[in-house]
């Protein structure tokens, strides 16, 4: 045990000397350090109104510095100052959220000034800042910075300058290590756990902004990566696309084969429109033949037909001149004849009309004489039987008597049932109007059921989207709105629906606002022209189908609400309805404005008030034109003063409404609506059974009025007959037919002698008919022997004049026909000189494109075949495009395509050599935090050898974790695995040792240390008080400030060293 002791003491003795001959060796070097070990280092820092201090100013030694202070006398204001002077934000120093709460209480703004030194090689920017660089940061309502010179002169005000500053200068001021704040100490301090201290190793290193740049980059490989393999795979599809075009072109090629086809058929047929042409003029040249020997057969028969007509016309003449020789003898006998006949004529007429006349007399005797015989027995009937035909006549009377009295009693009886029938009729036709309006009625109320449960499934489908208040269409609605005006077929979107932007500062008022507007307005859209109008109009159809769209109103729109100002009502008890809204859009305002005039409008609360104000003109506030209350009243303004009830129950529907209160209020309506439908089936049974029971009623009526109907026509057809009985009774007398008797006779004497007259005129007239009738005889003998000697020459010349006219008529038609035939000739002969001109081109044309082709084929068959040839050619380049374009983009793909893969093969290498240097900085990354974490174990395990302990330091990065390995020198076998069970002293002392650690691991211009003491004993503080110390002249390039609240008496104040104390702070009394 001795042994080992005395070993331990050696070696801490070796350790020592070897450390302070390191301390020695680094004095003496410090004095070799110039001004360029100042660069960075804080020269001044000047504070006003921030924290608890109204003014204070630090200048610091560049070396070494010691601000003293008892706790809240603002040691750690002037890290938080100095922390936020050089542009951290304010969540870095776990002093505060924002800059602002570093102002001191009562003030409004507060400044921070830090002065650095800028000397050396490693001066940034000399010839304008010279050697000192001031950040002055303003903070109050806004934050500001000034990096001003060495003279004061403001350089610049842009933070970016101050990062290059702090980065030219390796100014770490968000990195722990360098300014290590209280409760950044306090944890390490005393209970730092190993996930801490490797993060405080990380950032202290800077390894963790290595750590995420590389992971960054490795993020940006595998994104660079993903994109390469797209690129290849758009490659491939280009190949694929190349080689389908290839042989698209291959096929199309094969249009070539059809072209020529279709030149060797136009050829063909030219040459067949030609044969066509040819075959034509041959039937031409045919017809003007054949009109040619009919032109000059027709001339030669009206040539024949003159010379027959001259030769009838002389024998018509000799004939005639025979005639008159024989009528000259006969006219002379002529006269007597004529005279003798006419007077024959004139007697045997009146003859006739005696022998007519004496006939019809002797009618009328004998009619007369049967007359006068019939009435002769008649009056000898009528004398004979009278008394029996009075007795009867008696009966008659009476029974008519009887019928007549039947008769208005069945009428009676018939008015009766006619009005009860009448009364049933009415009440049918009421009865079924009724059932009419019941069924109307109950159809209207499934109908409205079945719309309200749709309304009900549409809002718990799209329960999210609120605006299925208003219909649910609406939200279908809108996205082909949406739609429309995405794709330019608006001017201006439309609006709507108008509710959706209407809210009501006063939600009590809804209801009654939705009562009054109505609800059709809150589901209407308004458009800025017709336009707009007509498009959204068959949105709407479409969407719709068979039920109602909703209103469109259209209206300009304004991006600003109307000035109504001059014209709008005002009370100062009651809002107008435009203020009472709030409206999100001004086109749904201005809309509003026009259409339903609502700032002139009054919300009144009560009926009460509201009859009050608006029936007396002095009352109603100006340009008022209507008020409603909550309860849904309206009133209009004296001297039109009126006022109409409002429903008795309002619900608002569509204003500050949720789907589940609509939903609900839905439901609720279905269920109202059912108790309707429930009542009108109620009612409609009941006027059914009504109905049956009249109609039933009804046809026994209607039974019984038939029934007296034709008791009533029986009844008039008895009185009739029996009336026709009496008069046929009172028209039969003795008397009249004695005086008719009477009347005959006499007419019967008149006619008789008017007959025996009329006999001797007729014999009279027949003898002289006879006489003359020998005379006619006589004079017609002798005409008829002349008549027989003319007739037959007249009959020759009638034969003669027939033969003329018909070779007349047929001269005339061969004329006719001559002209037809020279007329058919013409034209024949200029059809062919057309045909012969039309032949010869057709030939030409032929001939031009190619030599005679002898086709048997048909114009329309060539022409058939033509079209299918090239039909097929357009299918083929409709199919693949024309040779040229394909070729065209075949090139140009290749030429893509070449690039393509260029660049492919660009990026390709380029993430390839990305991989490497990846790999080789991942390799270095690896080696750079071995490296660090070796330098780290041998300060470390420098520093505990001046406690005589010995100590490691473990870093698993994998686990992320960093633990201390303590044990005494003495007894090495005997580790204490975590330095949170040492002693307070010892673990801030082995903690500090790694601090101190990682400084020698990092170059920073300058060091801060808060309250690294606080739990110490005297003899440890002691110790590492010297240890800091020591660590600050063997570091001479950087500065080092410690705050504590403990005595530093033993701390020697020299030019290396300031010690700065701050005053006591003030208590309150």
């Amino acid at each position: 045990m001795e042994s080992n002791t005395n070993n331990g003491r050696k070696r801490k003795s070796a350790e020592s000397k070897e450390y302070r001959s390191k301390l020695s060796k680094a004095k003496e070097n410090a004095s070799q350090f110039t001004e360029e070990s100042k660069t960075g280092k804080i020269k001044r820092i000047l504070i006003r109104n921030f924290m608890c201090h109204d003014a204070l100013e630090v200048t610091l030694n560049p070396n070494v510095n010691f601000i003293i202070g008892r706790n809240g006398s603002g040691k750690s204001a002037i890290l938080t100052a100095l922390t936020v002077g050089l542009g951290a934000r304010a969540n870095i120093t776990s002093r505060g959220a924002s800059v602002k709460n570093f102002i001191k209480k009562g003030k409004n703004s507060a400044t921070i000034e830090v002065s650095l030194f800028n000397n050396g090689s490693m001066a940034y920017k000399p010839d304008i800042y010279g050697d000192s660089i001031t950040i002055f940061r303003s903070i109050g309502t806004t934050s500001s910075y000034k990096i001003k010179n060495w003279r004061g002169e403001v350089v610049s005000t842009k933070q970016n300058e101050l990062a290059n500053i702090l980065q030219a200068m390796n100014i770490q001021i968000d990195n722990p290590i360098s300014i290590l704040n209280q409760d950044i100490s306090r944890t390490f301090l005393v209970s730092s756990r190993p996930e801490e201290k490797y993060e405080l190793f990380m950032k202290a290193t800077l390894l963790n902004v290595i750590g995420n740049n590389y992971k960054e980059a490795e993020l940006t490989c595998e994104q660079e990566y993903e994109k390469l393999k797209q690129y290849n795979k758009i490659l491939a599809d280009a190949r694929k696309e190349i080689e389908e075009l290839k042989k698209s072109i291959e096929r199309a090629e094969g249009i070539d084969k059809f072209r020529d086809e279709v030149v060797d058929l136009e050829k063909e047929l030219v040459w067949a429109v030609a044969i066509a042409e040819e075959r034509k003029l041959g039937k031409f040249e045919h017809v003007l033949k054949k009109c040619e020997d009919n032109f000059k057969q027709l001339q030669d028969t009206g040539s024949s037909a003159k010379s027959k007509d001259e030769e009838i016309n002389k024998k018509i003449q000799e004939l005639e001149e025979e005639i008159e020789s024989a009528e000259k003898e006969v006219n002379n006998n002529s006269e007597t004849y004529n005279k003798a006949r006419q007077e024959y004529s004139i007697k045997k007429n009146e003859h006739s009309t005696k022998i007519r006349e004496w006939r019809s007399v002797q009618s009328k005797v004998k009619r007369l004489e049967d007359d006068i015989s019939a009435l002769r027995k008649e009056i000898h009937r009528l004398e004979s039987a009278d008394n029996a035909e009075q007795s009867e006549r008696n009966q008659i009377k009476q029974q008519l008597a009887n019928l007549e009295q039947k008769l208005d009693e069945t009428e009676a009886l018939l008015r009766t049932k006619q009005t009860y029938q009448m009364h049933l009729e009415t009440d049918k036709m009421r009865l079924l109007k009724e059932i009419q309006t019941s069924r109307i009625e109950i159809n209207n109320c499934q109908k409205r059921i079945e719309k309200i449960r749709l309304d009900i499934n549409a809002r718990k489908k799209y329960s999210d989207n609120t605006l299925t208040v208003f219909g649910r269409n609406i939200p279908r609605l809108l996205r082909r709105i949406e739609e429309e005006y995405s794709n330019g077929h608006f001017k201006e979107k439309p609006r709507g629906p108008l509710g959706a932007y209407i809210k009501m500062k006063d939600s009590a008022w809804a209801p009654a606002v939705e009562h009054f507007l109505g609800a059709s307005t809150f589901s209407t859209f308004c458009v800025d022209n017709s336009r707009d109008a007509k498009v959204l109009n068959t949105i709407m159809k479409e969407i719709y189908l068979n039920e109602r769209t909703p209103q469109i109103i259209c209206s300009k729109f304004y991006n600003t609400v109307h000035d109504v100002h001059a014209h709008c009502t005002r009370s100062s008890h009651y809002p107008n309805l435009l203020d009472a809204m709030d409206i999100s859009d001004p086109v749904v305002a201005n809309c509003l404005i026009d259409q339903r005039e609502v700032e002139c409008i009054l919300l009144i609360p009560s009926s009460k008030e509201a009859a009050e104000i608006m029936s007396k003109a002095s009352k109603v506030p100006q340009n008022c034109k209507r008020a409603f209350t909550q309860r849904g009243d309206t009133f209009y303004p004296d001297p039109q003063y009126r006022s109409y009830g409002g429903p008795r129950s309002l619900k608002a529907r569509f204003l500050q409404v949720s789907i589940t209160d609509t939903i609900n209020a839905l439901e609720e309506e279905v269920h109202i609506i059912d108790n309707e439908k429930d009542s009108a089936i109620a009612l409609y049974k009941t006027i059914s059974e009504k109905e049956k029971r009249i109609s039933t009623e009804l046809g026994g009526v209607r039974t019984e009025v038939t029934k007296l109907h034709a008791i009533q026509n029986q009844y008039k057809a008895s009185i009739n007959d029996l009336k026709d009985k009496i008069e046929a009774y009172e028209t039969i007398s003795v008397t009249v037919f004695k005086n008719e008797l009477s009347e005959l006779e006499k007419k019967l004497h008149e006619e008789k002698f008017e007959e025996s007259n009329l006999n001797a005129s007729i014999l009279q007239l027949q003898k002289a008919v006879e006489s003359l009738e020998e005379e006619v005889k006589h004079h017609r003998e002798l005409r008829q022997n002349l008549n027989s000697k003319i007739n037959p020459l007249k009959e020759n010349i009638k034969e003669l004049q027939d033969e003329k006219e018909a070779l007349h008529a047929q001269s005339r038609h061969a004329t006719k026909k001559l002209q037809v035939a020279h007329q058919a000739l013409q034209q024949a002969t200029v059809e062919f000189e057309q045909q012969q001109r039309c032949t010869e081109k057709a030939v030409t044309d032929a001939t031009n494109r190619c030599d005679r082709i002898d086709t048997i084929r048909s114009i329309n068959e060539l022409e058939r075949l033509s079209k299918d040839v090239k039909h097929k050619i357009l299918e083929i380049e409709r199919m693949f495009g024309t040779i040229e374009e394909l070729r065209k983009e075949l090139k140009e793909k290749e030429a893509k395509c070449g690039k393509d893969i260029h660049l492919i093969s660009k990026i390709e290498k380029s993430y390839q050599a990305h991989i490497k240097r990846l790999e080789f900085r991942k390799k270095l990354f690896t080696d750079m935090k071995h490296t660090y974490g070796k330098k780290i174990q041998n300060s470390f395990s420098n520093i505990l050898a001046l406690r005589n302990k010995n100590g490691t330091v473990n870093i698993d990065h994998a686990r992320k974790i960093l633990e201390l390995e303590v044990h005494s020198s003495n007894d090495s076998n005997k580790s204490i695995n975590d330095a949170r069970s040492l002693s307070g002293g010892e673990r801030s002392y082995s903690t500090v040792a790694f601090i101190l650690a990682l400084w020698e691991c990092t170059g920073l211009p300058f060091y801060f240390l808060d309250e690294f003491d606080v739990f110490m004993d005297k003899v440890n503080r002691r110790i590492i008080m010297d240890i800091l110390l020591d660590h600050t002249k063997m570091h001479p390039q950087s500065q080092f400030t410690f705050l504590t609240p403990l005595d530093t008496s033993n701390v020697l104040a020299e030019d290396y060293v300031t010690i700065h104390k701050l005053a006591p702070p003030e208590r309150g009394s």
